[in-house]
């Protein structure tokens, strides 16, 4: 009878140590998960404040030549380089991220002026080495199209 009594015991120990492990791997799952996100989410802020600085600051820009002049004036932009139509420069975010920040200009000429579109994308730019991936070939974290009409040769 004593022998029962202690195998049941020891089965209901096994089984509650079981939905111990079950319930802590849930909770470990569950944090990472929500880590992971605010993290992601971090990135997209930062992308989306990197792009709309360039936006602005970019808007009487008439071409991808003065659209680097004017990045180049920016105290957050370096290595900006001007790659035919599209523009490419390394931005440091005010938390210190490093983002990859990639204008696309495109032009409509009108009877008075230009219409200038473009298309901004922001990428995490975590490594510099050698097998990076190139800006590219990787995902965006933030797009945006924006458009300014410039007047006559305004640059």
């Amino acid at each position: 009878m004593k022998t029962k009594r202690n195998t049941a015991f020891i089965v209901e120990l096994i089984i509650m140590f079981l939905l111990l492990l079950l319930v802590i791997s849930v909770i470990t799952t569950i944090s990472m998960k929500t880590r992971q996100q605010s993290i992601d989410a971090k990135h997209l802020t930062e992308a989306v404040i990197c792009a709309q600085n360039a936006a602005e600051v970019t808007a009487a820009a008439s071409d991808a030549e003065s659209c680097a002049a004017r990045l180049e004036k920016m105290e957050e932009a370096k290595d900006v380089k001007v790659n035919g139509s599209s523009v490419e420069a390394g931005i440091t975010s005010g938390s210190g991220e490093k983002l990859r920040l990639v204008i696309d200009v495109g032009t409509e000429k009108g009877s008075t002026g230009k219409y200038v579109t473009k298309d901004i994308a922001v990428f995490l730019d975590k490594d510099k080495g050698a097998d990076a991936k190139k800006a590219g070939s990787a995902k965006p974290v933030y797009t945006l199209s924006t458009g300014d009409f410039v007047k006559g040769g305004a640059s």
